[in-house]
């Protein structure tokens, strides 16, 4: 083959080399293109945490604002179950979008027309738009429509789709209701226009219904003013702000609109009864005179509300002061004549018990063996002081976990109380333990001139038996003939006793002279054969 021919293929391979990376070069920025512009929109089923809570209602702008560019992904969204489809823009509509973006035509809105609804009407969505027909379009139309539906908290799915007529861009807009959306329409309509403010001023505040207290002492530090604007939410809002004086069981704003558009505001009031007496039920560790003052309501007064919070009152700290963590307050009533009945509990301790934690590793198959502790339940008794029959306290509960960590047995104690359905006053307490594994086997190797070289076996238990005592196995052998066999055991509480202690050893050994004559080793060897047995057996009593 000449060199002519060799350097005409080389140039042929090189074409076909270009045009390859050209023609995949091409294709990549195709599907770069096209999955640019397939994201998906944002779900927003969950933008509505509770229906019936007025102030559950979230959005989130990050989110909204990543999820803008689809208007071609058909897309099956379940919605109270059923499926709806998220329409198509033609190919043809987004260039023509394009095409007069680029030639810098002015677009104007033209229609925006909503579908799907069922409860809630067109307009109701279309007033809340920031953008209307008339108005200069710009990509940033679409985006700005998309977030305001997004945010309205009724509307769970919304699609928008541009569609060019010329130099206007006509808008629709896809959307599926969340449950009960009517309702919650209302209910955030109304919140809304009670915080607007209106065209009318408030002339006066007063109070009526105060018999012992001065009623101009609670209308100082009101949200509202005279002379100021009315706004219905302040309006509300001071009513609350006099209830939580707690001296007054009920209090309700009354408007009176004038035809100078002044308005009154009276706030009525019910002014809670004056104390006669107050009795306790329930209580075991402290008199009604002791509770009486840890309450710090004084007969001859005025009710303070306030001073009753069943969550924390004088009562509850007292009980809390002392220990008893678990007491609480279950009932109180006030009569119309000023006696006052409070029912508590204590936190009666039910049962106690000890059970092994839970495994943390998943997929871990449970076992008899995996949930059952290896200790034998006297240990725990034995510290315990948490007992049934005695009011729950916290200093109990402490000394039995502190007991038990001495013991070095465990390494996670836990306690976990609940009550009982049929009796208010009962409290269950369980103890989630982890056992420390205890068992372990140890060799070692040393050298010294004397003895020569020396081999270890040890096997020992900390918790032998489940018992919480300590036993071990010795075993070592030198290469000079010394033999040690060696078995200890220790019990730091025996069974039954106070505290009592008990351990033992025994031992054999053997070891080898090494002046003496092999002749007089083997003599000595059978002499002792009968007796070695006994010899080395020692006990220690404590």
């Amino acid at each position: 083959m000449s060199k002519q021919e060799v350097k005409n293929k080389i140039y042929a391979l090189i074409v076909v080399v270009t045009l390859f990376v050209s023609v995949n070069n091409v294709s990549q920025a195709e599907e770069k293109g096209g999955t640019i512009g397939t994201a998906e929109l944002a779900d927003n089923k969950n933008l509505l945490a509770d229906g019936e809570t007025e102030t559950g209602i979230e959005t989130s702008t990050a989110d909204e604002a990543g999820s803008l560019s689809n208007f071609n992904e058909v897309e099956p969204i379940r919605v109270k179950g059923r499926k709806i489809k998220k329409s198509k823009r033609s190919k043809k509509e987004e260039l023509e979008v394009q095409k007069a973006m680029e030639q810098k035509v002015e677009l104007k809105v033209g229609t925006i027309q909503v579908s799907n609804l069922n409860e809630i009407s067109a307009d109701a969505i279309l007033e809340k738009l920031p953008v209307k027909s008339g108005d200069d379009y710009s990509n940033k139309s679409l985006s700005d429509i998309y977030l305001a539906v997004k945010r309205l908290g009724y509307i769970a799915e919304a699609n928008v789709i541009p569609q060019v007529d010329g130099d206007t861009v006509n808008i629709l807009i896809q959307v599926s209701e969340v449950e009960n959306a009517e309702a919650i329409r209302k209910k955030l309509q109304l919140r809304e226009d009670m915080q607007k403010e209106t065209e009318f001023t408030v002339a006066k505040i007063g109070i009526e219904g105060t018999k012992i207290k001065n009623g101009e002492d609670y209308l100082k530090d009101l949200p509202i003013k005279t002379g100021d604007r009315f706004i219905p939410q302040k309006a509300v809002d001071g009513a609350q702000k006099i209830f939580q004086s707690g001296f007054f069981s009920s209090v309700e704003p009354k408007i009176d609109r004038k035809t100078d558009n002044t308005v009154n505001i009276i706030y009525e009031v019910q002014e809670n009864p004056i104390i006669q007496s107050i009795n306790f039920e329930g209580n075991t560790l402290y008199t009604n005179d002791q509770l009486e003052k840890a309450l710090g309501v004084q007969r001859g007064e005025i009710l303070n509300g306030n001073m009753l919070n069943p969550d924390e009152n004088g009562v509850i700290k007292l009980y809390a002061k002392d220990g008893y963590t678990l007491a609480r307050i279950e009932t109180i009533n006030v009569s119309p004549e000023g006696v006052v009945n409070i029912g508590l509990t204590e936190g009666m301790v039910d049962s106690v018990d000890f059970q092994k934690a839970p495994s943390k590793k998943d997929n871990e198959r449970q076992s008899l063996k995996a949930t059952t502790l290896r200790t034998k339940p006297y240990v725990f008794e034995r510290v315990q002081e948490v007992r049934p029959g005695e009011i729950f306290k916290r200093e109990n509960v402490e000394n039995t976990m502190r007991e038990l960590y001495r013991t070095g047995i465990f390494t996670s104690i836990e306690p976990v109380l609940s009550g009982k359905e049929d009796d208010p006053n009962a409290r269950v307490v369980e103890f989630l333990v982890e056992e420390r594994p205890t068992t372990s086997i140890n060799g070692s190797i040393s050298y010294g001139t004397s003895v020569g070289l020396v081999g270890e076996l040890k096997l020992s238990d900390s918790n032998f038996l489940g018992r919480g005592q300590d036993a071990s196995i010795t075993l070592s052998a030198s290469n000079k003939g010394d033999k040690t066999f060696d078995i200890s055991w220790f019990d730091p509480w025996v069974k039954n006793t106070e505290r009592v202690q008990l351990g033992g050893n025994v031992y054999w050994t053997e070891s080898v002279d090494d002046n003496a004559d092999r002749d007089e080793v083997e003599k000595v060897k059978k002499q002792e054969l009968v007796g070695q047995s006994v010899r080395g057996l020692t006990a220690i009593f404590t």
